[in-house]
């Protein structure tokens, strides 16, 4: 990915040619868009002359991974895990190795096991669709994740957060984008990277194609009142200042890449610890499940792909699973009554006792 020097306006880049040799250069932009783009031709042009039947190293691989893919996310896994491997074949990566690497990251398991997964990924992608036929270093090697974090927020501590927002003056867009949030389960890169083309008010929907999301699916959003109101404030700022801006949370008329100091700052002020910019769509699928949703619908709202992953937040209702034993109390009564010796199952009695 492209980053910064302090001794150049300029993004830099980082690069293997097709020799093996790791190239870094001045992109000669200060759009990271541009640089970003620069730096994939380059990686593309030599990725393509490099020869077939050449020892395959980590960034080999990684290189046709990402450029296939182009996962953010995944790319800073990559960047993590360059220090350990970069320079070495597949083949020479060995068990010490990624023991040294787990060892030297010094992170938790669960950070450890999305590293190694994008390894394993990279591995399994070039595999099947370049036929290199690499051995996988990471096999039986990939830390087990822990049971994932659900962390939210009630909505006393949630009001208070948004007002801690309003006041803030670097990012003026934050409690608009914080009730978002809160009201839609949006993750942080479809809410940062939303457009107004996308949004539709009067029908209350917000339009996600499978670029914009985890899934990578066509999906639809719906909006609730706090939702849509949020947006019409950005409607309006929008109008007053940055008509032409085709982004929904902008500053200026530019999009906005991070919101994590200002998000930091505003969960200070509200006196609420350990709360994290992805913890406000845990939030929303708690109070979902709290207002007595059926999990299928909150799986529909927050795009799960799997109803396992919201299953993650049944406990947070104990009402359901009450009215649940409650209702097999019901129609077990209702059986036994109807039979001879009735009401061994419901009144805890066995049948021995029942008879004596």
């Amino acid at each position: 990915m492209p980053y910064k020097r302090k001794d150049s306006p300029y993004w830099w880049i980082s690069y293997t040619d097709q020799t093996g040799k790791r190239i870094v250069c001045s992109s000669q932009t200060t759009n990271h868009r541009e640089a970003k783009a620069a730096e994939q031709r380059l990686r593309s042009d030599a990725h393509r002359k490099r020869s077939p039947h050449a020892a395959k190293t980590f960034d080999d691989v990684m290189e046709a991974y990402l450029l296939a893919k182009n996962n953010t996310r995944a790319a800073y896994c990559v960047q993590a895990m360059m220090p350990y491997f970069s320079g070495k074949t597949v083949e020479s990566i060995t068990a010490a190795n990624i023991a040294a690497y787990k060892t030297g990251r010094a992170v938790s398991d669960s950070t450890l096991a999305k590293d190694l997964g994008v390894f394993r990924a990279a591995i399994r992608f070039c595999n099947a669709q370049l036929e290199w036929g690499l051995p996988d270093p990471t096999q039986g090697r990939i830390p087990k994740e822990p049971a994932g974090r659900i962390r939210w927020i009630t909505q006393k501590e949630a009001c208070r957060l948004v007002v801690a927002a309003r006041h803030s003056i670097q990012a003026p867009y934050l409690a608009d984008m914080i009730l978002v949030a809160l009201h839609t389960g949006l993750r942080r890169g479809e809410f940062l990277g939303l457009e107004w083309t996308r949004v539709d008010l009067k029908n209350r929907i917000i339009y996600l194609d499978p670029e914009h999301q985890k899934t990578k699916k066509h999906s639809t959003v719906p909006l609730n009142g706090p939702a849509r109101d949020a947006l019409l404030r950005r409607a309006a700022y929008r109008a007053s200042t940055c008509p032409d801006s085709p982004w929904v949370f902008t500053k200026k008329g530019e999009p906005i890449d991070s919101i994590k100091k200002s998000f930091a700052t505003a969960c200070r002020k509200a006196g609420i610890s350990n709360f994290r910019i992805h913890d406000l769509r845990h939030t929303c699928a708690a109070w979902l499940v709290q207002a007595g949703v059926p999990i299928r619908t909150v799986a529909e709202i927050l795009r799960h792909s799997s109803i396992a992953t919201t299953m993650r937040y049944a406990h947070l209702s104990p009402e359901d699973a009450r009215a649940g034993v409650a209702a097999l109390e019901r129609s077990i009564s209702r059986s036994t009554d109807s039979q001879s010796g009735a009401n061994v199952v419901t009144s805890g009695q066995n049948a021995t006792e029942k008879r004596g």
